[in-house]
């Protein structure tokens, strides 16, 4: 399949080279280079544990590989690549104030 959206916020390679892609209403696009595809991921509001948010805005890996991403409307997310949980909500951290 093809890019979720033509208008990307954030291009990220992680530790395995993989290639994230964060678009305006398209979602997070996981690049597969293997069968020069992509792998959507959007945002759900009835699943917490989803991004809730179709608009990526940034991505960005700690140093557990975890990555850790941002939407234009609800928070942070993170996803544990080791674990597979995804994603992960970030607690005391909103759209609009962290605490």
């Amino acid at each position: 399949s093809s890019l979720g959206s033509d208008t990307v916020w954030s291009i990220f390679e992680d530790r395995t080279g993989t290639i994230w892609i964060g678009t305006n209403g398209g979602g997070l696009n996981r690049y597969n280079a293997d069968e020069d595809s992509f792998i959507r991921f959007y945002g759900d509001k009835a699943h917490a544990r989803d991004l809730a948010s179709s608009t990526i805005t940034a991505v960005a890996e700690d140093g557990a590989g975890r990555l850790w991403i941002g939407t234009s409307s609800n928070g942070l997310r993170v996803w544990d690549g080791e674990t597979g949980e995804w994603p992960l909500e970030v607690p005391g951290v909103c759209a609009r104030r962290v605490g």
